[in-house]
């Protein structure tokens, strides 16, 4: 790895100067891969891949009742195509699924040309150019993700749009600053609300690049916009939800971690005092730990606690807090292990895992039916899906702990260079990671890190990428 980085310390792509960009190179970006996605679709997945999650969506959106446990802002949207699909096919569910899954399509498409054409712009090489183009067209968690009605989707679209939009500013990329301004606001006014963990990586991100560019005058004018992109966010996603009563998701669950460390310790171990028993007792019934403990899904502990004494918790968290540093001190072991199980995937690789739904989960109350109009096509994609799950050289690119890593080793070479630009590039995705590290719920989820997949190929051009004026 050492040998790796250090050959590729002096390594760029190069540029001349940057040209005008012809308006179709854009436009015809986006038709083919919104129109291939949308032909997959509508031929082998029709009305689109729907699981438990769309359909609790679909069901707030419309019925007008909403928690923000699904972003409320993701919410409206998808309600927005409903609303206009059940008036425009006669109350077609189907019909109205779809056409909220075309225009996702058609977003994510829009996000990816952005990506395509900042590249033309930079003077890349049209081969490196067509080689990203065709990954983005290729890959199946961008066929699949494209027509799945999930917030992880779009937040991907946003935070490319974010990255993107920070370098295009800095090395002044097209002839319209305004335009870089925008996109700059937009994607990460987009990244903060359209995922629960977006606005805290976003502030993340903020901090580090205050850390980097605070005392820079020419990096003024971002700081300001980072500014109040976090401020707009916040006060979209809290006081206005607030005051139109959507209710937040619950704090247990942004705890997942530690509420899994502390488990584990109860389930496993039989030294903890009569003490730390009795206080465990008045937030959750722990005699059901050890049955319902499942290492790599909080999700039945986080119930349970759920339905004891939450309240209590809250209104005692200082003891709660110093409790479980206590425990988590006194059995380390075990809490470093719990830890583990419920992050792996994230880190690291080889873990056999579902990446993308390809079904209709749940819909059925709702009156979603799967229609496949053009069976020999869906089989043939059905085995190219197969071939990314079960061969081993495809896995690498649906690895979740390989693209992870690469942008480590981006992030250590940025170092190593003393490029701070480059090195910013790779933290919103950065601190992505580390919000999950802190609050997955599950172990290895593909989509919690779909945003990865989106804007690898852009931060591998940029952190290489040098003009010559």
């Amino acid at each position: 790895l050492y040998y790796l980085l250090s050959k590729l310390n002096n390594f760029y792509f190069r540029a001349a100067k940057n040209k005008s960009l012809p308006q179709y190179v854009n436009f015809l970006s986006m038709l083919l891969i919104a129109g291939f996605n949308s032909h997959v679709m509508f031929t082998c997945f029709y009305p689109g891949n729907i699981t438990s999650d769309s359909v609790s969506i679909m069901q707030q959106a419309l019925n007008g009742s909403y928690s923000n446990h699904h972003p409320y802002y993701y919410t409206k949207t998808v309600e927005f195509f409903l609303m206009r699909g059940m008036e425009w096919f006669h109350h077609d569910i189907n019909a109205s699924a779809a056409l909220f899954h075309v225009f996702q399509i058609i977003f994510m498409a829009a996000c990816i040309s952005y990506i395509i054409v900042t590249l033309y712009q930079m003077e890349i090489s049209f081969i490196l150019i067509l080689s990203c183009w065709l990954w983005y067209i290729i890959m199946p968690y961008h066929i699949m993700f494209s027509f799945t009605m999930w917030k992880d989707v779009m937040f991907g679209g946003f935070v490319s749009v974010f990255i993107v939009s920070v370098f295009r500013i800095w090395k002044k990329i097209g002839k319209n600053s305004f335009i870089n301004d925008s996109m700059l606001i937009v994607g990460g006014i987009g990244t903060c609300l359209y995922r629960s963990n977006g606005w805290m990586a976003c502030f993340l991100a903020f901090l580090v690049f205050l850390f980097l560019f605070g005392e820079e005058q020419e990096k003024r004018k971002m700081s300001l916009q980072f500014l109040g992109v976090i401020l707009i966010s916040f006060l979209l996603n809290y006081p206005l939800l607030q005051a139109i009563n959507v209710s937040q998701p619950s704090i247990v669950e942004a705890l997942s971690v530690p509420v899994q460390q502390m488990a584990k310790i109860v389930k496993e171990c039989d030294d903890i005092s009569e003490e730390n028993i009795e206080l465990l007792r008045k937030v959750v019934d722990i005699d059901h730990i050890s049955e319902i403990y499942r290492p790599e899904n909080s999700g039945p502990v986080i119930n349970l606690i759920k339905e004891g004494n939450w309240q209590y918790f809250l209104e005692h968290k200082a003891i709660y807090i110093k409790l479980y540093i206590e425990m988590s001190l006194s059995h380390f072991t075990e809490s470093t292990e719990a830890w583990i199980d419920l992050t792996k995937g994230y880190w690291n690789g080889g873990y056999s895992r579902w990446k993308w739904a390809d079904w209709i989960e749940g819909g059925e109350e709702l009156g979603i039916q799967r229609t496949v109009s053009v069976k020999t096509a869906r089989r043939l994609l059905d085995n190219y899906l197969w071939i990314y799950d079960n061969n081993s050289f495809f896995q690498i690119f649906c690895s979740i702990g390989f693209h992870v890593w690469i942008i480590i080793c981006l992030a250590f070479l940025s170092i190593i260079r003393k490029d701070k630009e480059s090195f910013f590039l790779t933290i919103p995705i950065i601190a992505n990671v580390i919000t999950l590290l802190m609050t997955a719920p599950v172990y290895s989820e593909f989509r919690y890190l779909y945003a990865l997949f989106c804007c690898i190929p852009f931060i591998i051009f940029g952190m290489f990428y040098e003009r010559y004026i």
